[in-house]
């Protein structure tokens, strides 16, 4: 379900005309329903470290510099080089001070932070990505904006989630004749999105007691 989609839905459940073209949402309503979309579809996503925001990219470490631009738009969760991984250190002035640890690393500003190395490696970064949507060719982007793009919540949940999502805080009054209804569906939609967290057996929360 792309965008276009998504706000005819929405225009649908608040009893307002939907359109038969993007062009077409032009009136005050179209244009809070756009926004609040985005807004929960921007909630939902950097709510949690969900599975669809992973990603993993390679970055240069250019040999003898501790300065490296950061491009990655996300949250990083790991980075392995020569099959070590490094760990995080907060303290960032340590790198200038020359006082880091080595395997480790860290952000400044707009800079991602290395021990020098004697040469260039390839530096593998896992990440959770900040871009919460993609255009027709699969391409992210940080919001919804044109009729073919789609958020980066999964076809099977993203329905439920934004368009009942976006009817609750549209019309705000608990006694609306259809609140509860929309509120009662966003809840169950978002149950079922958490219910995907865990993917396998081994990601299951376990409590190991040991016997004295």
């Amino acid at each position: 379900m792309n965008y276009f989609d998504i706000i005819n839905r929405c225009l649908v459940e608040l009893n307002i005309k939907k359109q038969g073209s993007f062009e077409e949402f032009v009136k005050p309503d179209h244009d809070k329903v756009k926004i609040i979309i985005n807004r929960v579809n921007s909630e939902i996503c950097s709510s949690e470290d969900w599975w669809f925001r992973e990603r993993k990219t390679t970055v240069t470490v250019n040999g003898g510099q501790i300065e490296h631009t950061n491009t990655i738009c996300g949250k990083i969760t790991a980075i392995v080089i020569d099959n070590t991984t490094y760990t995080y250190e907060p303290d960032f002035e340590k790198f200038y001070k020359n006082s880091f640890s080595s395997a480790t690393y860290s952000l400044f500003n707009d800079m991602l932070l290395f021990p020098k190395l004697n040469e260039d490696k390839t530096a593998t970064v896992f990440y959770l990505t900040n871009n919460y949507a993609q255009d027709s060719a699969g391409v992210e982007k940080k919001e919804l904006e044109l009729s073919g793009d789609s958020p980066l919540i999964p076809a099977d949940f993203a329905e439920p989630v934004l368009v009942y999502g976006t009817c609750m805080r549209f019309k705000a009054m608990p006694d609306h004749p259809k609140f509860k209804h929309w509120n009662a569906e966003y809840i169950k939609a978002l149950r079922n999105l958490h219910s995907q967290v865990i993917r396998s057996g081994g990601e299951e929360p376990r409590i190991v007691l040991k016997r004295q």
